[in-house]
């Protein structure tokens, strides 16, 4: 019963902090999080460990629950990570897409979206870098990748709430890399994920600087369902 009430605090405070209904850089306490979860505290002790492992928290003695914040050097080194794992997933495993799965991602990113709908444009951003990622059928590699995941969703959100066209402009750039991959054509599908993830970067650099730690309330409910 303590490892169900433990993973249950964890998806429930993983899910506050990747869709920032806890900002970065707010100070949570024990009491507060045991109030608000209805849940004890050995559980959430628990919970909050794991998050601390994942960088998402950091417990500071007496004073209490740091969400971690998003800086630009954070930022820099996730991106850094992505430009050496997906480029490579793609030209090295590219060709195990199937194309019915190609189709349906090129149908999902040419549609048109409202601010609305981005719990739809958030889930399937997340879930098509993943499978990039998984043609790579290593095991160790996607553990990892899911890890970055989590810290990414924060970017993410972040971005595009707060960069101009940043949702629309970064399905345009995944829709070009799906036509490249029908067309079975790596190299471009490489050349143009490369430009789509240094778009990115320069997006989540804007981001921070533009809305630090500002969020509207009708987005704080991202699910962590994609990030398993």
């Amino acid at each position: 019963m303590a490892t169900k009430l433990s993973d249950t605090a964890y998806d429930e405070l993983l899910s506050r902090i990747i869709s920032c209904q806890y900002p970065p850089g707010s100070l949570l306490s024990e009491e507060k999080l045991v109030a608000e979860l209805g849940i004890s505290r050995t559980p959430i002790r628990s919970a909050l460990i794991r998050l601390q492992q994942e960088h998402l928290v950091q417990i500071i003695s007496k004073k209490g629950i740091l969400v971690s914040e998003i800086t630009p050097e954070g930022i820099r080194d996730l991106f850094n990570l992505r430009d050496l794992i997906e480029p490579y997933a793609i030209r090295e495993f590219g060709g195990n897409f199937k194309k019915d799965q190609l189709i349906y991602y090129l149908n999902l990113f040419s549609k048109e979206y409202s601010k609305d709908d981005y719990q739809i444009v958030y889930d399937s951003d997340v879930q098509f870098h993943t499978d990039i990622v998984q043609l790579t059928g290593n095991t160790f590699l996607c553990a990892f990748y899911n890890s970055l995941q989590k810290l990414l969703s924060r970017i993410t959100l972040i971005c595009g709430i707060s960069v101009a066209d940043r949702v629309v402009v970064s399905n345009q750039e995944h829709v070009e890399i799906v036509l490249s991959l029908l067309k079975d054509d790596k190299e471009s599908a490489v050349a143009m994920l490369e430009t789509h993830l240094k778009e990115a970067r320069e997006s989540a650099y804007q981001a921070i600087l533009i809305q630090k730690n500002r969020l509207p309330e009708n987005i704080r409910s991202i699910s962590i369902d994609t990030l398993r």
